[in-house]
């Protein structure tokens, strides 16, 4: 006889009529004749096995039920304002996986989230779109500022420090005669 780890007679009855009733999918066909044979031995009835098979099956029915009324509840729960806030500033961290706010979009997918899986998909593209202009804005501002800095800075001033005098009635002869004119 085949040893199975825990031990067939270590087994609660409840467990044993589980696998007594079962089928060759779940259990090997050992297993459940060592837990019929133990059921025997314990002096358990058809009946009572049949009458805890009646509880198991309703009390699934039951959980089926109420798994199915949550899934309909969550297929309109949507997101608090202060949610989306959070989402749409952080979009980047979140789509990075440095962040985590709440159920992942295929957690929420397989929950049957649709409403939230639509808005957070929303607020993911729209808030990384956002800070990709942001940062693009930034830096073309950036750029406007330093070159109006370099425009309104005296350039003659500074050559006159590093440049000699006669050097620069060369140049601007030279600039002359290329029609280029100095300011």
């Amino acid at each position: 006889m085949r040893e199975f780890d825990p031990p067939i007679s270590e087994r609660e009855t409840e467990e044993l009529i589980l696998i007594a009733h079962g089928t060759i999918d779940s259990w090997q066909k050992e297993a459940i004749d060592q837990a019929k044979s133990e059921l025997i031995r314990r002096n358990v009835s058809y009946e009572s096995q049949l009458e805890f098979l009646k509880q198991c099956e309703e009390e699934e029915k039951r959980f089926q039920e109420t798994y199915k009324r949550e899934m309909q509840l969550n297929e309109t729960e949507g997101y608090s304002i202060w949610i989306k806030i959070a989402i749409f500033f952080q979009a980047p961290l979140l789509l990075s996986g440095r962040l985590s706010i709440g159920l992942t979009l295929s957690e929420l997918k397989k929950e049957n989230y649709s409403r939230k899986l639509k808005q957070r998909l929303f607020l993911l593209i729209s808030g990384t779109l956002f800070w990709v202009l942001f940062i693009v804005a930034a830096v073309e501002i950036g750029k406007r500022d330093s070159e109006r800095k370099i425009d309104k800075t005296d350039i003659s001033e500074e050559e006159k420090r590093w440049i000699k005098p006669d050097s620069l009635r060369k140049s601007n002869a030279i600039q002359l005669d290329t029609g280029i004119q100095a300011k």
